[in-house]
């Protein structure tokens, strides 16, 4: 019985340790010597020292192990090539599917391991290619990634050999590597975009791990619209996307899928895909507080100065008022005094 990504199960069920639980139960099932079963745990390297929760409860815990290495050249030449062999035999057509040699040479000398590093913050990078091994050691989610690429754009074009020119007008392995991601999220509407990075802080934890959710648990959880958080993991999912995946309930449960990161290897580029989003949204919102408080002082000095021309039309109407008013006072002065003048006359 083989209990694949095992690391997930300290992800969902952390703290487990009941009866009739699976913490509880496993230790004894695998130290039963009448019992006719071998219990294969794969797990990743840096997810290791989990395994001390059975520490004490199974003997020998991390006595009997085997490393799983990387896939080297040599050997990833036949995971190029067989697959091809085999899709021929499945789906034969009017030509069988090939592969050009110089293209399987390029794709595995641009996958080898350290030659792109998907940074947790910015784009991935390419590393220095000094001091590489006569057979050095694969990527293999690399290599789905560009090979899976490679053969949705030849069938786009009517092709069924990989060819060398096509892997060029892609950008080459790295390219395609590094970019996956960035080019998927970015042609996503700014409201998508939104909607992407609150969906992502709960399928990728903050060490960068997968966790999977379903998508009635990531509206309960983003407190957005259902319509809103289907359609962007539905173009997540979407096959020129490969984002996230839907996992299918185990048979027999009447539950809906739960939605995870399409691998892990996206999870480095996906946190630093949010925090380049959030660094964005935060540089917008501070230039349209500049633009608002400027706005605001202008409307201030606006007001300012219509205040100033209504106090100098007022002050030039009470001058013009007091002039009407000394030349009338004048005047009836003048007309006393002449009155005057013809009584005494």
């Amino acid at each position: 019985m083989v209990l694949d990504q095992f690391e997930e199960y300290f992800l969902y069920h952390r703290d487990e340790d009941d009866p009739g639980s699976f913490a509880a139960e496993f230790p004894p099932a695998v130290d039963r010597a009448d019992l006719p079963v071998s219990f294969p745990v794969a797990i990743r390297e840096d997810a290791l020292a989990l395994l001390d929760r059975f520490k004490g409860r199974i003997p020998n815990l991390f006595e009997n192990y085997v490393r799983i290495r990387h896939l080297t050249a040599s050997r990833a030449e036949a995971a190029v090539l067989q697959p091809l062999a085999r899709l021929n035999q499945l789906a034969p057509g009017p030509e069988p599917w090939t592969a050009e040699p110089e293209l399987v040479h390029r794709v595995l000398e641009g996958v080898q391991v350290g030659r792109v590093v998907l940074a947790v913050v910015g784009r991935g990078e390419a590393a220095a290619a000094a001091g590489r091994p006569a057979d050095p050691p694969i990527e293999t989610p690399y290599l789905q990634m560009v090979l899976t690429r490679l053969f949705d754009r030849e069938t786009e074009e009517g092709s069924r050999r990989l060819r060398l020119r096509t892997l060029e007008a892609l950008g080459g392995p790295q390219q395609i590597v590094r970019t996956h991601l960035d080019e998927a999220l970015d042609g996503l509407p700014a409201d998508q975009q939104e909607v992407a990075a609150a969906l992502f802080h709960y399928l990728v934890t903050p060490s960068g791990s997968k966790i999977g959710h379903s998508a009635a648990d990531l509206v309960n959880y983003t407190s957005l619209s259902e319509e809103r958080v289907r359609a962007v993991l539905a173009a997540l999912a979407a096959p020129d996307a490969r984002i996230v995946r839907p996992l299918p309930a185990p048979p027999g449960l009447d539950e809906e899928p739960r939605y995870e990161i399409f691998h892990d290897v996206l999870a480095p580029a996906i946190l630093g895909w949010r925090a380049q989003w959030s660094a964005r949204r935060q540089a917008e919102a501070a230039a349209r507080r500049q633009l608002e408080q400027r706005a605001r002082r202008w409307r201030r000095r606006q007001g300012l100065a219509a205040v100033l021309v209504a106090v100098l039309v007022a002050a030039g109407a009470g001058l013009a008022t007091r002039a009407v008013l000394d030349a009338r006072i004048g005047e009836a002065a003048t007309r006393v005094r002449a009155a005057a003048l013809r009584q005494d006359a």
